[in-house]
């Protein structure tokens, strides 16, 4: 049990590390808002993300046999999680298929959120 939280706990400094400089490096220079209540919203958001991003890696790490299917499937989740989580594309413009189960996605809502308020 100890290990398992300790494997948790130990990537919760490289996210926070790991959104700060995302963060910076892609919020100001592209010039968006920079009130505080925008910003730090999208902080926020970014900051959950890269959080949800490592215990998803890790979880993913956990099922595999070996680390030839790691480094095989890890890229693909992380692909996919980019190209399909309907960020890009307003809900009456995705197909019929995505509609119905992909547009659900709590993921998706974290994304819509983040682009929402900084297009306000």
């Amino acid at each position: 049990m100890f290990q398992v939280t300790a494997q948790v706990v130990c990537e919760i400094p490289a996210a926070i590390v790991g959104a700060v400089l995302y963060w910076v490096i892609w919020y100001f220079p592209t010039g968006l808002p920079t009130d505080s209540s925008t910003s730090g919203y999208v902080f926020l958001m970014t900051l959950l993300f890269w959080l949800f991003i490592s215990s998803w890696g890790q979880w993913i790490c956990a099922f595999a046999p070996s680390f030839t299917v790691i480094s095989n499937v890890l890229p693909f989740f992380f692909v996919m999680f980019g190209l399909f989580n309907g960020v890009v594309r307003p809900y009456s413009m995705l197909p019929v298929f995505w509609k119905y189960w992909m547009y659900y996605v709590k993921y998706v809502y974290l994304s819509t959120h983040t682009l929402r308020i900084v297009h306000s």
